[in-house]
């Protein structure tokens, strides 16, 4: 199920790790290798930002996606047009 931030479950646990991930990571990122512990609060809005990204970018991915696949269906019935005229063409050539 999608939740508000348009994450599924893989995605709030994706978005989790990242969080943790870059609150243990070395500096410029690593706000415990400075001493510094994030709090809750933080740690949160962290989690929130990473899985709003997340959810943009799979958006935008997404419609990516289906422009693609349109452009490729597009570009089959062309090529079936083209080869349906060849074989007429073929056809009249042989007829005359």
């Amino acid at each position: 199920m999608v939740g508000q931030n348009g994450l599924d479950e893989e995605g709030h646990r994706v978005a989790a790790e990242v969080g943790r991930y870059v609150a243990d990571s070395e500096p410029p990122f690593g706000l415990r290798a400075i001493g510094v512990l994030p709090d809750q609060a933080c740690q949160r809005r962290l989690e929130t930002q990473v899985a709003r990204s997340l959810g943009t970018r799979n958006s935008v991915n997404v419609q990516r996606e289906a422009e693609i696949r349109a452009a490729l269906d597009a570009q089959k019935k062309r090529l079936l047009g083209l080869r349906s005229q060849r074989d007429e063409l073929a056809v009249l050539q042989r007829e005359v």
